[in-house]
C-alpha cells in the first residue's frame, strides 16, 4: 500500500458540475469560432484559452446562426440522455453569462442587496432590521413591517419624534 496519509480534499458536487459545464460550453463555442484549432488538454488551461478566444470574438459568437448541437437532456425519470438542442450565438452568450453568475454565487462574491442596521425595530424591539440597497426601504425580519428610510429614521429618533 502506498500514498500519503492525508485524506483527499473533496470538491463539492455543485462546484465540480459547474466547472465541467463551463469547460464543455466554452469548448463547444470556441471550436465553432476557431474551426477546430488545437487547444490545451488540461481543463483549466483549456478554459482560460477558450475564454480569451471567445472574448476576442464576441461579435462573431453573437452572430452565429441557429444550429443543432449535441446536449445532455434531463430525463423525466431521472438522469440524462444524449439528445440535441437548437442554439444560436445569443443562446451561447446567455448560457456563458449564466455560468458566470452561478460561479459568482458559488464563490459568495455577489454584491450585497441589503445592509443590517444597528437599530432595533420600534414595533417589536428586536434587532432584526435591514435596509434595502436597491430600494429606499427598511424592513424588520421579525415583525415584517416595512418603512421608507426617512420614515424609519424619524420613528427611531426620539428627538425627531417629539
Amino acid at each position: 500500500m502506498s500514498g500519503t496519509g492525508e485524506r483527499p480534499i473533496l470538491i463539492p458536487v455543485a462546484v465540480d458540475a459547474l466547472m465541467e459545464a463551463i469547460d464543455n460550453e466554452t469548448l463547444r463555442w470556441t471550436l465553432r469560432i476557431t474551426r477546430g484549432d488545437p487547444l490545451p488538454s488540461a481543463p483549466i488551461e483549456r478554459v482560460r484559452r477558450c475564454v480569451v478566444i471567445l472574448g476576442a470574438n464576441l461579435g462573431t459568437l453573437i452572430d452565429r446562426p441557429m444550429e443543432v448541437v449535441p446536449a445532455l437532456i434531463p430525463h423525466p425519470q431521472g438522469g440524462d440522455y444524449l439528445g440535441k438542442e437548437a442554439l444560436d450565438g445569443v443562446d451561447a452568450v446567455l448560457r456563458l453569462a449564466g455560468f458566470h453568475d452561478q460561479a459568482i454565487n458559488l464563490l459568495g462574491l455577489q454584491e450585497p442587496s441589503e445592509e443590517w442596521l444597528p437599530e432595533s425595530c420600534h414595533v417589536c424591539g428586536r434587532q432584526l432590521v435591514f435596509a434595502s440597497l436597491s430600494e429606499s426601504t427598511v424592513r424588520c425580519r421579525s415583525c415584517r413591517n416595512v418603512w421608507g428610510q426617512d420614515e424609519f429614521m424619524r420613528l427611531n429618533n426620539p428627538f425627531l419624534a417629539a
